[in-house]
């Protein structure tokens, strides 16, 4: 680590300047390798949300969502922010206090953002009740007594929608299911074989 820093030219840092960097460094880092997953596509997002499903028990699903790209954001802007005012002479707990309230500050933005993206992807001449039948699979863990999130096809688009498991068992992340209700704005899902899923492509 010392030879990469070495490298970089940060030779020098240290202490809560070592922090910072790293801090910056590995959420920069893995939020510029989610960013680019999103923009390859569905597909590549299907595996992207499998590998950073986050299980908060039944804490609000719309901050389950945002929680992977939320943290990233956190400690990107923490890192950056940390270590530009440390550097400038800032008082070492001052420089902390920055970095917390500008990492909370993207955090916030994170969160609006994905309400936008929501309200966006539910926005139209959409009726969810159309999606009744549809296949898809589960994007966001489903337990046993909580809501997740599945991505199902209907009206000719790819959907993101708040479920439930009807039978009251647990959903694991790129599970087959089918909707056979729906509640509100939330739909009812059950487990199916793969094959099923095929067919109806088919």
């Amino acid at each position: 680590m010392v030879d990469l820093f070495e490298l970089l030219g940060f030779a020098d840092v240290s202490g809560l300047e070592l922090v910072f960097l790293l801090s910056a460094m590995v959420g920069g880092i893995l939020f510029l390798v989610w960013f680019l997953l999103v923009m390859i596509g569905s597909a590549v997002g299907d595996i992207a949300g499998g590998l950073f499903d986050i299980d908060f028990g039944d804490s609000d699903l719309s901050f389950k969502s945002l929680t992977f790209q939320g943290i990233l954001a956190f400690f990107m802007m923490f890192g950056l922010v940390g270590y530009a005012l440390i550097n400038s002479g800032t008082d070492d707990q001052l420089a902390a206090l920055g970095g917390l309230v500008a990492g909370a500050f993207s955090l916030w933005i994170v969160s609006k953002m994905f309400e936008g993206f929501h309200k966006l992807e539910s926005s139209g001449n959409i009726d969810i009740n159309n999606a009744v039948g549809a296949t898809g699979t589960v994007y966001a863990r489903i337990r046993e007594s909580g809501v997740g999130e599945v991505r199902v096809t209907f009206q000719d688009k790819m959907q993101t929608k708040q479920a439930l498991s009807i039978d009251g068992t647990t959903l694991e992340t790129g599970s087959f299911i089918e909707v056979v209700g729906v509640v509100g704005n939330t739909l009812q899902v059950k487990a199916i074989d793969s094959g099923m899923v095929e067919e109806e492509e088919e």
